[in-house]
């Protein structure tokens, strides 16, 4: 898979880590989170491949930190509380909404696969497929965060939030590694490749080109 498919769940990281104080921590973790986005978003929109996952975070991460600054004072509330598994589950229905048009491990995978493989049904069964093994690994992990929100217990804390989902996340790469290698390893481009067809690169080759030019 494209190493940008994990780069999309960075704002998603990015909550977990900031939001981990319950207390504030919501409202303070959507804001670190949706500037994340963001900035994401910025980076793939100068190459003019914004990806559905980026806009689907600014605007999820927006809504949770509007909401979280609303309800800070409120320590035991739901949202205070569970908003790790909200946050994780909010990425699972993401996940699971994208098979409704396009799987959102789809724009990421064209990056890396030559383009007369993307609408073959090949490419299009490997995508659900890939974004069903994420959904389930969200789900999970959404899962044991709400078990640790329920525990209350510093090491149940740590278990459900922490070792339980990094160990889903890790399952998750591995799995969904595989799946991707047995179907399209040998049909991978070459860097070489990638730079040509990639987006990404263009305004950079377009800048060097117009700074050449007397």
């Amino acid at each position: 898979m494209s190493g940008r498919t994990y780069l999309g769940f960075l704002p998603w990281v990015v909550f977990a880590l900031v939001g981990r104080t319950m207390s504030e921590g919501v409202a303070w973790g959507g804001f670190a989170a949706m500037a994340t986005a963001i900035v994401i978003a910025m980076t793939s929109a100068r190459a003019g491949a914004v990806k559905p996952l980026e806009v689907s975070a600014i605007v999820f991460f927006g809504g949770f930190a509007i909401a979280g600054a609303m309800h800070q004072h409120h320590p035991a509330g739901f949202l205070q509380h569970y908003g790790r598994a909200l946050s994780a589950g909010g990425l699972a229905l993401i996940a699971l909404a994208s098979l409704a048009r396009t799987p959102f491990t789809e724009p990421y995978a064209r990056e890396i696969v030559l383009r007369k493989f993307w609408n073959t049904p090949r490419f299009k069964r490997v995508n659900v497929e890939l974004t069903l093994i994420w959904a389930t690994v969200f789900s999970a992990i959404a899962l044991s965060n709400a078990v640790g929100a329920a525990i209350e217990t510093r090491l149940g804390g740590t278990v459900f939030n922490w070792i339980v989902p990094v160990a889903l996340a890790l399952l998750g790469v591995k799995q969904a590694s595989l799946r991707w290698t047995e179907q399209f390893d040998t049909d991978a481009m070459s860097l070489d490749a990638m730079l040509n067809q990639v987006e990404f690169w263009d305004p950079f080759l377009t800048e060097s080109g117009d700074s050449s030019t007397p």
